[in-house]
């Protein structure tokens, strides 16, 4: 922790602007020891679906932007993380798959996806494609919380990060698969303007969301077994 910033006796509102998918996975610890430990710290979460972290960060409404960002901007200090591990999602008791998958049976299910901009989707395409395999959308959200509700409820399928994933299988009737495929996403990055790095309360958040995704990264090998 950055020794500058007295986190018990601080009075903040952290702005932090995330792709939908992390905060589930990112969002809780940090919660937590706030809550503990610092009485005058509030956390404000911008989804994607009010605003793409990157276009927040910079119009000044976060303070620090969470997210696969696909180019470098200029002015902007980027910490890379870790490269998300996707897995499958259906339900329990799906009529065609039990505890594995096939290329095959990838391709003709239906999915459900996260709404994404153009550049997001076309390489997860791309990356599908180089695999040998395709994607029949059947159904597109513009919140991930709704998938986990989606999948449980029909024989839909969906591609989800896996601490994503392990959280929705707590908490639905859900069996989680790995990839029939050897996938390889965008690398996870934390997004802060370069003139407000040596900031104290910005360090210590920095700080704190790269030890909850080094976390997460650790425990991405999780997989269903029944």
């Amino acid at each position: 922790m950055n020794r500058d910033f007295d986190l018990a006796n601080a009075v903040r509102t952290f702005r932090l602007a995330m792709n939908d998918f992390t905060v589930v996975g990112l969002i809780p610890d940090l919660l937590n020891q706030i809550t503990r430990r610092a009485s005058g710290v509030k956390l404000y979460v911008i989804g994607h679906e009010v605003m793409p972290p990157i276009d927040a960060l910079l119009a000044g409404e976060a303070d620090v932007a969470l997210d696969s960002f696909m180019k470098e901007v200029p002015g902007v200090d980027f910490i890379p993380l870790h490269i998300p591990q996707g897995v499958i999602v259906a339900r329990r008791g799906h009529p065609i798959l039990q505890g594995e998958i096939s290329k095959q049976q990838f391709s003709e299910l239906g999915h459900v996806v996260l709404r994404q901009d153009s550049r997001m989707r076309a390489h997860a395409e791309a990356i599908l494609l180089s695999q040998g395999v395709t994607r029949r959308i059947i159904c597109e959200v513009s919140n991930c919380i709704m998938i986990p509700s989606l999948i449980t409820t029909t024989d839909l399928i969906a591609v989800l990060p896996a601490p994503f994933a392990r959280n929705a299988a707590r908490h639905y009737d859900l069996q989680v698969l790995p990839l029939p495929f050897q996938s390889s996403g965008p690398r996870l990055q934390i997004a802060t303007l370069s003139d407000k790095t040596t900031d104290p309360g910005i360090q210590w958040l920095r700080l704190q969301l790269h030890q909850a995704a080094s976390q997460n990264a650790s425990e991405e090998n999780w997989l269903s077994t029944a």
